[in-house]
């Protein structure tokens, strides 16, 4: 019997490191690609649709920000700019994988028509 063997794909977490800064994200894809990456997986978030300021459950999570609310405005992107991100991975051959985290997320990105893990 003869066994074949299939290239793994190799998934790069690029996440939240971006910083909420699109041109980040754009080096970010470049080395994740020049390293060998297959797939560029972001997190989706939209703060006002995941989180509130009065939530007491969402406490200071660093001296940078004083909520999970804020983190999470700082660091998503406009609908527009995901957009960019997503042909800038297209035109880099490189698949754009994301986890969304609110139902609003899934609606956005569904628009874009690629992997939501």
């Amino acid at each position: 019997m003869k066994i074949k063997f299939i290239k793994p794909l190799i998934v790069a977490e690029i996440g939240l490191t971006h910083d909420g800064n699109i041109n980040k994200a754009f080096k970010l894809i470049r080395l994740s690609k020049k390293a060998g990456a297959d797939i560029v997986k972001f997190q989706t978030h939209f703060a006002k649709f995941e989180s509130t300021y009065d939530e007491p459950f969402r406490v200071k999570i660093s001296n940078k920000f004083k909520s999970r609310y804020d983190y999470w405005k700082k660091t998503e992107f406009k609908e527009s700019q995901w957009k960019k991100i997503i042909q800038y991975c297209r035109r880099s051959h490189i698949t754009f994988a994301t986890s969304p985290f609110s139902v609003e997320a899934v609606k956005i990105m569904r628009k874009f028509r690629f992997i939501i893990w």
